[in-house]
This record gives structure tokens, C-alpha cells and sequence, in this order.
């Protein structure tokens, strides 16, 4: 999607990930992928390395001391109830951000070929768009910025429609 600065880019892809309770089973004590696991992963490694190859490989994932944050942006139509105060007490809908992150943590890994351990800071983030699509910013941290005005800014006022 976008190069923001030499050290921070911008990844897009249409869908949002599925929740770990559908990405993975677990039968006695072996957890692997779910079919739609399996589909997600393949089909985000796909976009992302056809996508935004010269983005990924603009970060410095060889040094090892350099450590990455990353946001995620889940765009949805609405995460609000349609009933909110006359059939619903709750004014959002259960729909877990926090357990959506773990697969494309996986999928960067893969397509980046980054060690995890080195993603120091995770922002998750809800935002309503026209239609579902998952953002994805990540940038070189350093121990005295953890997250650069320029990214929070980002995320802050991130909107899609």
C-alpha cells in the first residue's frame, strides 16, 4: 500500500483474519490450523508477498538489533448493535480484535522472514470503514520512541469512509 517513511510502511489486505477459535483445533493435546486457518494463511502469504514485496523488504529485518512495531487496523461496517438500548444492553458487538492477531503475526513471519521475538510493540485497532479490510503498519522501533508521533497519528485518525 504505502512506503510512509524510510523506516514505516503501510499494508492492506481485503479481509479481516479469522478469530483463533476458528483458525485452529485442537484434538488431545496437538493444536494445528482449521481449514479456514489453512485458507487464511495461504491466501494473506499469497497477497502479501505479490502485494507489498518491495515494501517488506525496505525494513532492515537482517539486523538483529532493530525491533518492529506493529498496528493492526480491523475495518468493519459497524462494530455497534442495531438494538443498542431498546433490544441490547451492550452498544458493541462481541467481536474480538486481540484474537485475530496471532495468524497474521504468522503470516509476517513467513513473509518477512522476521523473527517474531522482535515485535516489541502490538496496537490493535477497530475502525469503521465501508467495507471489511485489515491495515497493517509496522516500523523500525527504537527504545526511545516505541511508537513515532507520525504512526500514532496514523492510527488516531485512521477512517476509511
Amino acid at each position: 500500500m504505502t512506503q510512509i517513511d524510510r523506516h514505516t510502511i503501510e499494508l492492506e489486505l481485503p479481509y479481516i483474519p479469522p478469530s483463533v477459535n476458528k483458525a485452529y483445533f485442537q484434538r488431545g493435546r496437538i493444536r494445528a490450523l482449521s481449514s479456514e486457518g489453512l485458507r487464511f494463511k495461504r491466501e494473506a502469504t499469497a497477497d502479501l508477498s505479490r502485494n507489498f514485496s518491495q515494501e517488506l523488504a525496505s525494513l532492515d529485518w537482517e539486523r538483529s538489533d532493530v525491533g518492529f512495531g506493529i498496528a493492526y487496523v480491523f475495518c468493519a461496517p459497524t462494530y455497534v448493535n442495531k438494538g443498542y438500548g431498546t433490544t441490547t444492553r451492550t452498544k458493541y458487538k462481541k467481536w474480538d480484535a486481540t484474537n485475530r492477531v496471532k495468524l497474521l503475526e504468522d503470516v509476517l513471519v513467513t513473509v518477512s522472514g522476521a523473527d517474531d521475538s522482535r515485535f516489541l510493540t502490538t496496537l490493535i485497532h477497530k475502525a469503521f470503514a465501508e467495507s471489511e479490510s485489515t491495515v497493517i503498519v509496522i516500523w523500525e522501533q527504537s527504545w526511545w520512541e516505541p511508537i513515532p508521533d507520525h504512526v500514532a497519528r496514523r492510527i488516531n485518525g485512521f477512517t476509511k469512509v
